[in-house]
């Protein structure tokens, strides 16, 4: 019986630390963990308006996504690496890992810095490389530290595309890339990284003075694909259409990059969705909380209205997004600035259904036609 008793419980044991072991690897194949930072209060080069904002924003987002979220704001150099040694610590086999970072940043055209508040304003390329911290160098970046960890997905998603903020030594010559960050070297398998911009171009944190949005044009795009939790794929490449639209309306030219190592969807949270369409629009907020009309099918041209149209100067994010058909729903093709008149109008109807609330019309402007809501606009005075 004392046998039998034994191998019972032997038996028990087993399936215990069976159960156990499947328990824990399940649980540690859906740890989540992100580390975002966001630095602008930079004591000795240009401070930035927007970069802690934008850290918010991704750290709300990646919470409600199941992730356990380090946030920093206006880290030194000593600060952000700790840091990054504490989130790096934390990765174990199987785990998904993102980091995000917006400041400023600089490159020597091979390996991309991120910078940390306390930089000084001058210094040549040998003493900022000791200084500040590496994305990518085959070493002790970023990238490469959390592939040492063994996560099964690694995701960077970078902001620091601007002018070089550094000044040369007494003596010495200009950083060997003066605009935006370089391309990024073969990133390991299992990797995903985003660019705000890309190789050599800077982004935007504002489209012009009227501009008021907190975020900054890149993040304002792509969080609001990310919270639908689309693959990175498909919300970068939708983000990609809209930035370059924004930018192009504000003379300025802005794609951002990315760099896909991943076999199959990218997904910070599983299942990934489809692609819906984006809820980011100026429109969609200036609309009021008065139910969508039902699409009539008709034409409704506006009685004895002037052909010309001038964008309202209060406008959401100070532009008029202009889309491939009538309602918030359709893809974005281009922006107008506020204030910008000469807009010509024709006709006019009820958006699509989930489109927004006002009246939808066909736009024409510098030769591009498109769609806009009809709330964006005032006739233009003295013009016929």
């Amino acid at each position: 019986m004392r046998t039998s008793s034994r191998r019972g419980i032997r038996a028990l044991g087993g399936l215990g630390a069976a159960a156990l072991a499947l328990g824990l690897a399940v649980g540690k194949a859906e740890n989540r963990l992100a580390l975002v930072v966001g630095n602008d209060a930079y004591q000795n080069i240009a401070p930035l308006d927007k970069a802690s904002a934008d850290a918010n924003a991704y750290a709300d987002a990646l919470r409600q996504q199941g992730y356990a979220v380090r946030e920093h704001a206006d880290l030194t150099f000593v600060q952000f690496n700790a840091a990054l040694a504490r989130f790096i610590e934390q990765i174990q086999p199987g785990d998904k890992a993102v980091f995000v970072y917006s400041g400023h940043g600089w490159s020597d055209g091979a390996t991309n810095y991120m910078v940390g508040v306390d930089a000084p304003a001058s210094a040549g390329q040998d003493e900022l490389a000791g200084i500040t911290i590496p994305l990518q160098n085959g070493v002790t970046g970023v990238l490469d530290k959390m592939e040492k960890r063994g996560a099964q997905l690694r995701v960077a998603i970078i902001d620091a595309c601007r002018n070089n903020p550094f000044k040369p030594p007494a003596g010495g010559r200009n950083l060997s890339y003066s605009r935006g960050l370089a391309p990024l070297a073969q990133p390991p398998s299992g990797t995903f990284v985003v660019f705000s911009a890309s190789a050599g171009e800077t982004a935007l944190d504002r489209l012009n003075a009227a501009d008021t949005n907190p975020n900054s044009v890149f993040t304002r795009v792509f969080l609001p694909f990310l919270k639908q939790k689309m693959s990175l794929q498909d919300a970068i490449k939708a983000s990609q259409a809209e930035v370059v639209a924004l930018a192009n309306g504000a003379d300025h030219s802005q794609k951002p990059a990315y760099y896909d190592e991943v076999v199959g969807p990218a997904c910070l949270a599983e299942p990934c969705r489809g692609q819906p369409a984006p809820a980011s629009s100026p429109e969609a907020r200036l609309s009021p909380s008065k139910p969508a009309p039902e699409p009539s099918g008709e034409i409704a041209m506006p009685a004895k209205a002037p052909r010309l149209y001038r964008v309202r100067p209060e406008v959401s994010e100070g532009i008029q997004n202009v889309r491939a058909g009538p309602g918030v729903n359709h893809p974005l093709l281009f922006a107008i600035p506020a204030g910008v008149g000469g807009v010509a109008m024709g006709e006019c109807r009820p958006p699509d259904r989930g489109g927004g609330h006002y009246d939808w019309c066909l736009v024409t402007w510098r030769g591009r036609q498109g769609w806009a809501s009809s709330n964006g606009f005032t006739p233009e005075v003295g013009r016929p």
